[in-house]
Formats: C-alpha cells, structure tokens, sequence
C-alpha cells in the first residue's frame, strides 16, 4: 500500500490533460534587431555574486509553485532544515554530526525537561521559575538518583536501650531495693493485694 507521501508524488507526478491555463501563450516572435540587443545586454559566463533580492524571490515562487502542485497537504509540509528549503547543498556541505544522548543522565521529571515550573503569579515575567529539583537544567543525574532513592530507604536502627533495672528484695533490710550508682536504693512497692476467700 503506497504511503500518503508516494500518493502526492504520483498525482504531481502523472501528466494531466493539458487545460487551457497549461497551455503557453503565444509569444509573438522578436524582430532581428530585439534579438541582437538581448544578446548583447546577456552579461558573459563570468560567476555572478550572490543576489539575496533574487534568491528571495525565487525561493517564493518556488514554494508557490509547489503549493499549486501539492494541493491542501502542502500546508503540513516544512522546509529542509538541511538545505533550508533550497533543494541544493553545497558540494563541500558537511552534515551536522551524529549526536547521541548521554545514558548517565534522565529527563527531569518534576519539570518535564523544560528546566522551568510554572507560578501561580499573573504578572508577566513572573509566570515560570527555575526548576529546584535540576536547578534549571532540565536534567537529573542517573547515579545521584540512585544514591539519593539508597539513602531515603536506609533506616537508622534504634539505639538500643536495655530495661530499667527490677527491684529485688533484701531479706537482711526487709525492703525493696533497686541498683543505684552508690549503692542500693530503697524502692517502695506497693503490696499486691490478695484475694480474699468467701
């Protein structure tokens, strides 16, 4: 199945029957005398500086022609960032390098890539700001995500903190007693009471 592009070649591409607009007007034939003067106002095979005025000028009936040939599709249509829309390059023209994206880094995902958010301000000038996250760049570094998303999941582990120490009871003091720094310290406990027998 040809493709919308094979399409619109073929239809420029096919010899319609000659309309009345296509056919070429008559031109009346110069005198002798008109044909020596063209000839000699025709400058000599000498290489002509660019013209801007005349490339201009082409170059829009050019685009013009080919949107007569094109039809409606022509308005999808840009100029070749290549040769800018001339159709030629240069013989000594050399492509713009190859460059590849750099797999260390990642779109910023906060600000899309755009490198700025937008405010919530009205006033013109204010209406985006840098983005924090990249600090404008519209980029993040893979490694630095990485060690950022270890170091939010690490946890510190709680220090441990051992029970306080139990009262015991001192036979020879008939008391209660907790461990203290400089001895033993008397603990008062309340009696458990016991249930009683009906």
């Amino acid at each position: 199945m040809p493709t919308k592009y094979e399409e619109l070649v073929q239809e420029v591409t096919e010899p319609d029957e000659p309309t009345p607009e296509d056919e070429p007007e008559p031109q009346p034939e110069p005198k002798p005398d008109e044909d020596a003067e063209e000839e000699e106002e025709e400058p000599a095979s000498e290489p002509q500086a660019f013209d801007v005025k005349l490339f201009e000028r082409e170059q829009k009936r050019h685009e013009k022609e080919l949107g007569r040939a094109f039809g409606e599709s022509f308005a999808d249509m840009t100029a070749c960032d290549t040769c800018g829309g001339v159709g030629f390059t240069p013989s000594d023209f050399t492509p713009p390098p190859e460059v590849k994206p750099d797999p260390t880094l990642v779109r910023c995902a906060d600000c899309n890539g755009w490198g700025d958010r937008e405010t919530p301000s009205l006033k013109e000038g204010y209406l985006f700001v840098p983005c924090t996250t990249c600090n404008g760049t519209g980029y993040r570094d893979k490694d630095a995500l990485e060690a950022q998303r270890l170091a939010d999941s690490y946890r510190v582990p709680e220090a441990y903190a051992p029970p306080p120490p139990q009262p015991t009871w001192n036979p020879v003091t008939q008391q209660w007693e907790a461990p203290g720094p400089n001895g033993p310290i008397p603990v008062y406990v309340a009696p458990v009471p016991t249930p009683s027998a009906t």
